[in-house]
């Protein structure tokens, strides 16, 4: 009796051992694929990392190249620093042009427009800062009065003007405003308000 109760306890003790020989297998196994799937995401991190330093890197030549070009006054198309901005008022002014903290531009000139004596429209540029009231040279824009605005390129007439201005008047390009500002809608600081 005893051989036979104890062979069922063989039988009990064995199925243990087996269980226990197939968790600790089990455990092993999970342990390497555990550290296959940590090197994985190991190199993964570093292969992001990778990424992101070499957008960062191509971000910052492309800014430097852009900020060097703006500095210099050239850039790749041809255009110059300045620009002309077309207010809803229907006044064109011409400088240069910055957008922080608000919209505003320096080296102002503006498009004056009158009539000669026989009537025949007259159109000329004149420095902002040349008007009867003494202005600075300086335009501070509301953004809402804005309807357009574009970059000069090196060849216009506008920008030889603004470089060159005793150039430009011998060549009657250049207006000498001695009246009112562009529009009624300009204050006395240069302002441009609604």
């Amino acid at each position: 009796m005893t051989s036979g109760a104890s062979h069922p306890e063989l039988r009990e003790g064995s199925k243990i051992k087996n269980e226990i020989s197939r968790k600790a297998r089990n455990d092993k196994m999970g342990d390497d694929y555990k550290k296959s799937k940590m090197k994985i995401i190991k190199k993964s991190k570093i292969i992001l990392l990778v990424i992101i330093i070499v957008v960062v890197i191509v971000l910052a030549v492309w800014a430097g190249i852009l900020i060097a070009g703006m500095q210099s006054g050239t850039s790749p198309d041809g255009s110059s620093p300045y620009s002309a901005v077309y207010l809803s008022t229907g006044d064109i002014y011409f400088g240069k042009l910055s957008w922080f903290p608000s919209p505003h531009m320096t080296n102002v000139w503006f498009l004056e427009r009158g009539q000669d004596q026989n009537g025949q429209p007259q159109i000329a540029v004149a420095p902002m800062k040349s008007v009867s009231w003494g202005p600075s040279d300086e335009v501070n824009f509301n953004s809402q009065d804005i309807v357009f605005f574009t970059r000069l390129k090196n060849s216009s007439q506008i920008v030889a003007a603004m470089e060159n201005p005793s150039g430009a008047m011998s060549q009657g390009m250049v207006g000498n405003s001695i009246g009112a500002a562009p529009s009624a809608s300009s204050s006395a600081n240069g302002t441009i308000k609604k």
